[in-house]
């Protein structure tokens, strides 16, 4: 559900642009983020051997089901417009200061442009 996956990694307690940064650091040059890199970056958010035992199948599993519904055209990869529809369900603070940390975590050139 929407609430487990918003729940197990707590994203709402990161301020928005450190989240996107995070995954602008772990997508390839195209932007986009492999199920590897995409598990990776989320490793940095949901401490796994902190959870009980039996809850940690769980979370992989709603971590890999969230990867699915990111990957909107199934291409088995979070591009920047999936990945930046997902985590503005996900993130914590206001829409415009996740469109902002979005657009600001892909532009690498601060150019203003998305390239």
């Amino acid at each position: 559900s929407i609430a487990e996956a918003r729940r197990l990694p707590s994203l709402d307690q990161y301020p928005v642009e450190e989240v996107f940064a995070v995954f602008a650091r772990g997508a390839s040059d195209d932007g986009r983020l492999s199920r590897r890199a995409f598990d990776a970056c989320f490793e940095t958010f949901v401490d796994y051997d902190a959870l009980p035992t039996g809850e940690r199948p769980r979370a992989r599993a709603v971590m890999a089901r969230l990867f699915d519904i990111m990957d909107a055209d199934g291409d088995g990869y979070v591009d920047f417009d999936e990945l930046a529809s997902g985590l503005t369900i996900l993130a914590g603070g206001s829409r415009d200061a996740k469109v902002e940390a979005a657009f600001n975590a892909f532009d690498y050139d601060g150019d203003g442009f998305l390239t």
